[in-house]
């Protein structure tokens, strides 16, 4: 017998397409200030027009991936740093994604996305659903981890940024419903394959330049890419 693709749990191209599309329909097409992803190394840069950065956005959009050395021959490589300890100023960025990135909360990528993002600024944390039984396969299949909802809100509230949106899709391996907390569809959030959190700081919009600190290279280095 043969499976049909996408049932019961997701290949890569199928988490790729559908977190990709969850993120834009999350953050819509708000092109201003710098924006921050940091991304598993397996998953691919999110497509998404939210992500785009030119001389008419005002902004700078930058891609970290977690834990991978940077590569001499990468020519978009811009810097040496690590995931968890950012060489940005507190509130250089408007909108930090972190991409398949979260387990419980307590990674170190959570608190440096918290610190570098501005006041009223949104972080979205995009990730697999712990809850979700295909999830739990794809995850395995994929290497990639699994988000625990719940820890990673009350961390979130613990870092003093309030929720304002949750959103899912896909349910048992298919690639859809999709569900969002303030409406019906929100009571299957719980059993979404893949979930995205929208969270800001509890304080007013402020403006911030990008600047880099003085930090030292070389251990464990992340490629930033535009």
């Amino acid at each position: 017998m043969v499976k049909r693709p996408g049932f019961l749990s997701h290949d890569l191209p199928d988490l790729v397409r559908l977190s990709s599309a969850l993120l834009e329909h999350t953050a819509g097409d708000n092109r201003k200030g710098n924006v921050l992803v940091i991304r598993h190394h397996r998953v691919p840069a999110p497509d998404s027009p939210c992500l785009n950065r030119d001389e008419h956005t005002f902004g700078l959009a930058l891609c970290l991936r977690q834990g991978m050395p940077q590569l001499p021959d990468v020519p978009e490589a811009m810097v040496d740093c690590v995931s968890h300890a950012l060489p940005f100023e507190d509130g250089a960025f408007r909108r930090v994604i972190l991409y398949h990135v979260t387990d419980d909360g307590e990674e170190p990528e959570l608190q440096e996305a918290c610190r570098v993002l501005q006041p009223g600024g949104e972080l979205l944390i995009v990730g697999l659903n712990s809850r979700s039984w295909s999830s739990r396969r794809s995850a395995r299949q994929e290497k990639l981890p699994l988000m625990q909802v719940a820890r990673v809100l009350n961390r979130l509230q613990a870092q003093d940024l309030f929720i304002d949106a949750r959103y899912g899709v896909g349910i048992m391996g298919k690639s859809n419903p999709w569900m969002a907390w303030n409406r019906l569809s929100g009571l299957l959030l719980p059993l979404a394959d893949i979930v995205v959190v929208r969270a800001r700081h509890n304080g007013g919009q402020a403006a911030s330049r990008l600047k880099l600190k003085g930090y030292r290279a070389g251990v464990m280095p992340t490629a930033i890419s535009i």
